[in-house]
């Protein structure tokens, strides 16, 4: 009994830090959006970004590097999660949920939207974005529930974290990798599907994001053969939960075609039985001048 006891005293710290973590990527979206509209957007970014952060301009690019060279522009954008998942570890995160753009802060908004952005959990216990993307859709019939955090961030700021020690991501990259050859020997919705879970969001441009029944009927009627190409990407030190980034390439005719037609952002997360699963899948058209 004493034994027990003793296991009981240690689990609950962990669990207690790992609420305040998760509470602390929610509310580090909300000071993010927050930021925006008391400054302005390119500096806001430029506050939360990793060094190495990337965005879509509309191209992969460092996004720091693509902030600083960018002069301030008028616009209010408007966000807040109404999904967020971090790792196990404490070190990797995920947001999700819909933005709105005004030309200025008294207009109307003219644009809508879902984002994804990637956090990582820096040394001193505070969040960096490592890859930011979106999609734009009609303006939404009913608001999506806005999630709400719980107790102080704060307790854990004292605690370094190890951000350095994160393993490889070769196993999503694997199962992108022959995706396309799986897909040719069945089909493309029956590879596509044995990659969901319950929580799987699919957001696509001009439609509004998809869960469970509506992701099975979208995927079902647009099932053209698709190559995904990594580009980049990590998993977080618990290896349960990662994500990759990188290019589509469509088949046209009886080939590949020779440039891709989007860039996809996708963010994995371990199942119960320890497999590979996509729980957000956003891709972004590519266009040609």
């Amino acid at each position: 009994m004493r034994n027990i006891y003793k296991l009981f005293i240690l689990f609950i710290p962990s669990v207690v830090i790992s609420q305040t973590v998760a509470n602390s990527l929610i509310k580090t979206e909300y000071e993010f959006a927050e930021e925006a509209i008391k400054t302005n957007i390119r500096d806001s970014f430029l506050k939360y970004i990793d060094e190495a952060g990337i965005l879509f301009r509309p191209h992969p690019v460092n996004g720091r590097e693509f902030l600083v060279n960018t002069e301030v522009k008028p616009g209010v954008l408007i966000w807040y999660p109404s999904f967020s998942k971090t790792a196990s570890a404490g070190d990797l995160g995920v947001n999700t949920g819909p933005w709105e753009f005004k030309r200025t802060a008294g207009d109307a908004s003219v644009a809508f939207g879902n984002f994804v952005t990637v956090w990582k959990r820096q040394t001193d216990g505070s969040w960096k974005f490592l890859i930011d993307m979106g999609n734009s859709n009609p303006k939404p019939t009913k608001k999506v529930q806005a999630l709400n955090y719980e107790g102080s961030s704060n307790s854990t700021n004292d605690i370094k974290y190890n951000v350095g020690s994160s393993p490889d991501f070769t196993e999503p990259v694997n199962i992108e990798k022959n995706f396309y050859t799986e897909s040719l020997a069945s089909s493309f919705g029956s590879v596509y599907l044995n990659l969901v879970c319950d929580k799987t969001r699919l957001l696509r441009e001009n439609v509004h994001y998809m869960t469970n029944g509506t992701l099975k009927i979208f995927i079902s009627n647009n099932s053209t053969i698709q190559k995904w190409e990594t580009i980049g990407g990590m998993v977080s030190s618990s290896n349960d939960l990662g994500y990759t980034y990188g290019r589509i390439f469509t088949v046209e005719g009886t080939g590949l075609s020779k440039q891709p037609s989007q860039y996809y952002l996708h963010v994995w997360v371990k199942d119960e039985i320890n497999s590979w699963k996509l729980l957000i899948d956003n891709t972004s058209p590519i266009t040609y001048e």
